[in-house]
C-alpha cells in the first residue's frame, strides 16, 4: 500500500476516519507534540484495562502526568546500576537452561527461554520479589503472565474478539480464564505491595539499599520500583496500593514482552549473520573477558557499542511495538513537504506503522539487509529524527529503555559467549500483534563454544572480513608509493627494524626508496608517513581541528594529564585554547622575563661547579631542573626549588613520571595499559603513585591560590608555601568561565598539569640541542657571545627585561637553526575523524578516508634537501633573510604550541646568561638522536665549559 499510496494515507472504515502513516515529517509532528492531551492512546488498547487499569501505559492527561513524574526517578543511573546485578543473575540462569538445547544439530525456538528470563528480571525489578518463572518451583503468577498475555494478543487480532460484549457471548469460558487470571496476578501482587509497605514503615530508619537479606517471600531489598511507587506522593498523599498495583502491573506487561520480542529476533538474526556473531563474540571477548564466574558491570556493557549497533539494527528491522496507535481528542494541525497545511480532524485513529518507517528505502540503503555498521555512522539519508524509533517518540516515548538496552546486552553478551549461534530451523514470518511476533517462532542451533579453537577462528575470520572491508579504504590510497602490505598482517614485518634508536636512519632509508608521502598497513590500521611539506601544510593548515585528534599514543598520558590542551579535542579543546591563549598577552610574559632571569641565575650558578675547561658532562639534568623550576612558578605561582638541595618531591615526580612514559612510548606492549600493568605491576604501582602525588601538589596549590583570590590578597610577597604572589596561568584559569560557569579545580589541574609537562620537557630538549651545537660550532659561538655583549654589557648584576631578549636576533636564528635540525617534537601524530580531501603537486586530488593514522615526521621534512641546501649544516644564518614553508617545530594551524613565544624567551634568556658566562666547549661523546614523547639524545648532551674572563671577551 505504500508503494501504492504513498507514506502517509488516509482510509474510511464505517464511519471511522484512518490515518496510517510511515511518513517521517507527519509522524514527527504528531509525537512530538508539546500537547500530549490532544492524544489518547488507541481503543484497542482498551482490552488491557482489566488488567493494567489506569497505569502509565493507557491513562492520560494530568493522571498520566502524575504517574510519568513518579516513576522517571526509577530509571536514575544509580538505581539501574543496581539492576544490573539483577540482570547477571538471571541471564546466568538462562545460560543453564540452554545449556541443554546446546547440542549443535537441534532447532529449537528460544522465545519461551527468552521470555523466561525477561519475566524474572522484571518481577524483581518492578516488585522486588522472585517469581522462579525460569525455574521448576515457579510461582502461579508467573504461568498467569504468560497465559494473560497470549489470550490478550489472540484478542487484538480479532475484530469481533475485541469487543467484549461478543467476547463474553461468544468464549463465555474464555472470558471467565481471563478473569481468573487477571485475580491471581491482581492477588499477587497486592500481596507484594502490603508486605513490602509494612517493611518500609517497620524499618523507617534504616535505608533498603543496607539490608542484605533475603525474606521468606524473596523480596530482596533492593530498591525496586515499588519501593519509588511505595514512597511516592500526588497531591501531597501516597498512592494507594489499587494505584501502585496498576503501575507494579503495567510494568510486568511492558517490560517482559516487548524485551522478549527484541532478544528473539536479535539471536534469530546473529544466528544467520556469521561475521556479525563473529565482531559481537570478539567485542564481548575483549571486555568481558573469558571468566564466567565474574559479575558484569553496567560499565561493561556500556562499553560494548558493537553490540549496541546490532542490537538497534534488530530493533530497526523488528521494532517490538510495530505500531503505534493514538485517537485524536482535537484537530491536528501540520505541515507538510508535499501536502502542504493541513488539519486531522478530532475523532480520527492515527497508526504510526514505525515498521514501515524503519525499512522504507527513502531513509535507509538496503533497508532489508542487516547491517550493524549502518548504526556506527548513522547511515540516514534524511534528517528526520525519528527515522528511527523503536522506543516511540516525544512526551510518551519508553521511559524504560535504557533499562531495556543494559537487560538485552547482558543477556545477549552472555549467550554469545558461551553458545555460538546456528541458522537451523525455519525462517521468520513476522506477525503484527501487541507486540511483534513471529508466526514460526524463532527457530536455531546452539553450540557450547570451545573457546581455544573459537578465539583462533574467529581471529582468523575477523581478519579476512576486515581485510576484505578495507578494500574501499586501500583503493582510496593506492595512488600513494608505499612498502609490500601482506594480506592480514601488512607491513608488520618492517616493525622489527624500528626502534628508538633506529627511528631516524630506517625513516631516512623509506624517504630515498619511496618519497616524503608514503601509505602503510599495520594490520588493518592505515598509516600516512609524511614529511612532505605540502601535503603537512594542507593537514595542518585544516580549519576542522574536530576532524583531527591526537594519536592513540598520546593517550598514556591521560593518566597524568587528563582533558588538558593537549589531549582534548573538539569543543572542549575550542574553550581551553581560548581561555589560556590570554596568559601568553605581552603583559603577562613581561612578568614571566623576571622569573626566567632568577632561574637563569640559579642555573649558571650549579653549572659553574663543572666550568673547569676539561672535564666533559652531560648539561641536559641543569637546563632540565631549570626549566621546570620556571613552568612551575609561571604556571603555578609557586617555587619548587628543582635547582636546589630543598627540591620538593613533586620536582622528582614529574621527572620520574617522565621517564616512565618516554619508555613505554617506544615499546608496542607496553602502550597496552592491561600488558603494562601485568608485566610490569611494581612500575605501573610506581606511576600511580607519582601521578597521585603531582595531582595532590597541584590540587592543593590551586586550592591555596583560589583562596587568596578570594581574599583579594595577591602580592608581591612570597607566602610560607611558596606560592609567590605574581599573575600566573594558575590564576587567568581560577578567574575564567565557561559557558557561564568557572571552571572546577579538575579542569584547572589537568591544564596546570598539562603545562608542566609541555612546558619543560620540550624546551629541555631544545636548549640541549642548542648548547651542544654551540659548544661544536666556534664561529656560531662568537657571533652569539658578540651579540650577547653588545645588547646585555658585561654586568651579571643587571636584570635582563623582555626587550632586551627581543632584540637578540642572531640568538633568535640559531634557535631556529637548532629546531630546523632536532626539533623538540619530531613526530607529530594524529588520527582522522572524517575524510580528509588533499591536492597535490605530483600525486594529483586525493581522499584519505576516516580512521586513517597520519605520522608527519617533522624532522625529516625539516632535514629534506629539497627544501634546504645543505640540510645537515648547522647554519643560523640560513635564517637571517627568510623562513622556508618547510619549518614547523611548533606545529602548524589552529593546534599549533600556543606556548612559543614564552618558550623562545626562556630559552633566549638561559642561552644569554650561560654564553656569557661560559664558553661551551666540544668535550664527550657525540649526539645520539632518539625519537621519544620529546627528541633525547641516547649519549645524552656532552660539553665542557670554562668560565669566561672579561678581557677575553673583549679579545672575541
Amino acid at each position: 500500500m505504500t508503494a501504492e499510496f504513498g507514506a502517509l494515507q488516509k482510509a474510511w472504515l464505517l464511519n471511522r476516519l484512518l490515518i496510517v502513516s510511515t511518513d517521517c515529517e507527519f509522524n514527527e509532528q504528531l509525537l512530538m507534540s508539546q500537547e500530549p492531551n490532544n492524544f489518547v492512546k488507541h481503543q484497542l488498547y482498551k482490552l488491557l484495562i482489566p488488567w493494567l487499569g489506569n497505569g502509565l501505559l493507557l491513562s492520560n492527561g494530568k493522571l498520566w502526568h502524575q504517574r510519568r513524574k513518579i516513576i522517571t526517578p526509577t530509571f536514575h543511573f544509580g538505581i539501574l546500576e543496581q539492576f544490573v546485578e539483577v540482570f547477571d543473575q538471571q541471564s546466568n540462569i538462562c545460560v543453564q537452561r540452554l545449556a541443554e538445547q546446546a547440542d549443535g544439530k537441534t532447532a529449537f525456538d528460544v522465545h519461551s527461554y527468552v521470555c523466561a528470563a525477561a519475566l524474572d528480571i522484571i518481577a524483581e525489578t518492578a516488585m522486588g520479589t522472585k517469581i522462579y518463572a525460569q525455574q521448576a518451583k515457579r510461582t502461579p503468577y508467573a504461568d498467569a503472565v504468560n497465559e494473560c498475555t497470549a489470550l490478550m494478543a489472540e484478542r487484538f487480532m480479532s475484530v469481533y474478539q475485541q469487543h467484549d460484549l461478543l467476547f463474553n457471548l461468544i468464549h463465555p469460558l474464555r472470558r471467565r480464564r481471563q478473569n481468573k487470571i487477571i485475580s491471581i496476578m491482581h492477588e499477587f501482587t497486592r500481596n507484594v505491595i502490603e508486605q513490602r509497605r509494612n517493611a518500609l514503615e517497620a524499618q523507617q530508619q534504616q535505608q533498603q539499599q543496607q539490608i542484605a537479606h533475603t525474606d521468606d517471600l524473596g523480596c530482596k531489598r533492593r530498591m525496586a520500583l515499588l519501593d519509588v511507587l511505595l514512597q511516592a506522593r500526588v497531591e501531597g498523599r501516597p498512592l494507594n496500593n489499587e494505584e501502585i498495583r496498576e503501575e507494579v502491573d503495567t510494568f510486568m506487561f511492558e517490560g517482559h514482552d516487548t524485551t522478549t520480542s527484541a532478544l528473539s529476533f536479535c539471536l534469530w538474526l546473529i544466528s544467520r549473520h556469521a561475521e556479525v556473531q563473529a565482531k559481537l563474540l570478539a567485542e564481548v571477548l575483549q571486555v568481558l573477558g573469558e571468566d564466567r564466574s565474574c559479575a558484569v558491570s553496567m560499565r561493561q556493557l556500556n562499553e560494548l557499542k558493537y553490540m549496541e549497533c546490532v542490537i538497534k539494527e534488530s530493533l530497526r528491522l523488528y521494532p517490538p511495538v510495530p505500531i503505534v496507535g493514538r485517537n485524536l481528542q482535537a484537530d491536528f494541525k501540520y505541515t507538510h513537504s508535499k501536502y502542504g497545511a493541513g488539519v486531522i480532524p478530532a475523532g480520527t485513529e492515527v497508526l504510526i506503522a514505525l515498521i514501515g518507517t524503519h525499512c522504507n528505502p527513502q531513509y535507509y540503503q538496503e533497508p532489508e539487509l542487516f547491517k550493524p555498521e549502518r548504526q556506527e555512522t548513522n547511515e540516514r539519508s534524511s534528517s528526520y529524527s525519528l527515522i528511527y524509533s523503536p522506543f516511540s517518540a516525544g512526551p510518551r516515548n519508553c521511559i524504560g529503555q535504557k533499562f531495556a538496552q543494559l537487560e538485552m546486552k547482558m543477556l545477549l553478551a552472555k549467550l554469545v559467549r558461551e553458545f555460538e549461534l546456528l541458522p537451523l530451523g525455519a525462517n521468520l514470518e513476522p506477525v503484527i500483534n501487541i507486540v511483534l511476533r513471529s508466526e514460526t517462532g524463532y527457530q536455531l542451533g546452539m553450540r557450547k563454544r570451545n573457546l581455544l579453537i573459537a578465539l583462533v577462528v574467529l581471529l582468523l575470520s575477523l581478519g579476512c572480513l576486515r581485510y576484505w572491508s578495507q578494500r574501499k579504504r586501500r583503493a582510496a590510497v593506492a595512488n600513494l608509493p608505499g612498502p609490500y602490505c601482506a594480506p592480514l598482517i601488512g607491513a608488520i614485518y618492517l616493525m622489527r627494524n624500528f626502534n628508538a634508536k633506529s627511528f631516524l636512519q630506517e625513516s631516512r632509508k623509506h624517504l630515498a626508496q619511496l618519497g616524503a608521502l608514503q601509505r602503510l598497513w599495520v594490520f588493518n590500521r592505515l598509516v600516512i608517513m609524511s614529511s612532505d611539506q605540502e601535503f603537512n601544510t594542507q593537514l595542518l593548515a585544516s580549519t576542522e581541528s574536530s576532524c583531527l585528534v591526537k594519536h592513540e599514543l598520546y593517550q598514556l598520558m591521560k593518566p597524568w594529564l587528563g582533558n588538558g590542551l593537549l589531549l582534548s579535542s573538539g569543543r572542549q579543546w575550542q574553550q581551553r585554547r581560548k581561555i589560556i591563549t590570554p596568559t601568553f598577552h605581552f603583559g603577562i610574559l613581561e612578568q614571566f622575563v623576571e622569573v626566567f632571569d632568577q632561574q637563569s641565575n640559579i642555573c649558571v650558578q650549579r653549572l659553574a661547579e663543572q666550568a673547569d675547561g676539561k672535564t666533559a658532562f652531560d648539561v641536559h639534568s641543569y637546563v632540565c631542573a631549570a626549566a621546570l623550576d620556571i613552568i612551575a612558578e609561571t604556571a603555578m605561582g609557586t617555587k619548587i626549588y628543582a635547582q636546589q638541595a630543598k627540591r620538593t618531591p613533586y620536582a622528582d615526580a614529574v621527572h620520574d613520571c617522565g621517564a616512565i612514559i618516554a619508555w613505554r612510548f617506544l615499546s608496542i606492549y607496553l602502550q597496552n595499559e592491561l600488558l603494562f600493568s601485568l608485566a610490569h605491576p611494581l612500575l605501573k604501582l610506581r606511576q600511580s603513585k607519582l601521578i597521585n602525588l603531582m595531582h595532590e601538589f597541584t590540587s592543593n596549590v590551586i586550592e591555596q591560590r583560589r583562596r587568596a583570590l578570594q581574599q583579594q590578597q595577591l602580592n608581591d610577597s612570597v607566602d610560607e608555601l611558596g606560592c609567590k604572589r605574581r599573575l600566573a596561568l594558575l590564576d587567568v584559569l581560577l578567574q575564567s568561565r565557561i559557558d557561564g560557569r568557572p571552571l572546577t579545580n579538575e579542569e584547572i589541574r589537568e591544564e596546570v598539569d598539562t603545562f608542566m609537562v609541555a612546558g619543560h620537557d620540550t624546551t629541555t630538549s631544545a636548549l640541549s640541542f642548542c648548547l651542544w651545537l654551540i659548544s661544536r660550532h666556534a664561529e656560531v659561538q662568537a657571533k652569539l657571545l658578540a651579540e650577547i655583549l653588545q645588547l646585555l654589557g658585561e654586568d651579571r648584576s643587571g636584570a635582563v627585561s623582555m626587550r632586551q631578549l627581543n632584540e637578540l636576533k642572531y640568538m633568535e636564528c640559531v634557535i631556529k637553526e637548532t629546531l630546523r635540525l632536532y626539533p623538540s617534537v619530531p613526530v607529530v601524530g594524529r588520527t582522522l575523524q572524517a575524510d580528509f580531501k588533499y591536492t597535490h603537486s605530483k600525486f594529483g586530488a586525493g581522499v584519505i578516508p576516516a580512521g586513517s593514522e597520519i605520522i608527519m615526521s617533522l624532522i625529516l621534512m625539516q632535514t629534506d634537501a629539497n627544501y634546504y641546501a645543505e640540510p645537515e649544516l648547522f647554519k643560523p644564518e640560513r635564517f637571517e633573510s627568510s623562513q622556508s614553508s618547510a619549518y614547523a617545530p611548533f606545529s602548524a594551524g589552529p593546534r599549533n604550541c600556543v606556548g612559543q613565544k614564552f618558550a623562545q624567551l626562556e630559552m633566549k634568556m638561559l642561552l644569554a646568561k650561560l654564553v656569557r658566562e661560559f664558553e661551551l666547549l666540544p668535550l664527550g661523546a657525540h649526539i645520539e638522536p632518539v625519537v621519544s614523547i620529546v627528541l633525547r639524545s641516547a649519549t645524552g648532551f656532552q660539553l665542557g665549559m670554562r668560565r669566561r674572563q672579561s678581557e677575553q671577551a673583549k679579545n672575541l
